[in-house]
């Protein structure tokens, strides 16, 4: 699917592949699938294309890329939460958590990818709008606050 993202690919190409890759990112081990294959920079440059469905399916599933952090953090408290565990079982379940969130935030900033999001702000697209916003703001969020957000839900 990235690889139909590449720009010689005509532009209903890039929106089904974009859609896919959009169902796909739903899925957490497709998500880190997608940024092992460097697919983050592919959908960045699809931000930027003239067609509005390509920029709605590419920053739904960039925003959804960014959303990992929600997925590892209710895992986090199970883990700490099972008293049945013994603390250096905790320790190792711990240590599977991958810190992809990260990456994946890093990646977009070294990919330039925060500079399209936020044209996209200007959208005459309400849903566009509100996705380059989602994603900004999983963009900036601190897992730290995260964390305690969770955990005293």
């Amino acid at each position: 699917m990235i690889q139909l993202l590449s720009p010689e690919e005509d532009v209903v190409v890039h929106e089904f592949a974009a859609l896919c890759l959009m169902s796909l990112a739903n899925d957490y081990s497709s998500k880190l699938t997608i940024c092992e294959q460097e697919g983050l920079g592919p959908l960045i440059r699809c931000l930027n294309s003239q067609d509005a469905d390509v920029q709605k399916n590419a920053i739904e599933t960039v925003a959804s890329l960014l959303q990992v952090r929600a997925y590892f953090l209710r895992k986090i408290v199970v883990v700490l939460c099972d008293h049945s565990l013994e603390p250096n079982e905790k320790q190792k379940n711990l240590g599977l958590f991958s810190p992809q969130d990260y990456q994946t935030k890093t990646g977009l900033r070294e990919l330039g990818g925060l500079e399209p999001i936020l044209q996209l702000l200007d959208s005459e697209y309400a849903i566009i709008q509100k996705l380059a916003l989602d994603a900004l703001q999983r963009a900036t969020e601190d897992g730290k606050s995260d964390l305690r957000i969770h955990i005293y839900k």
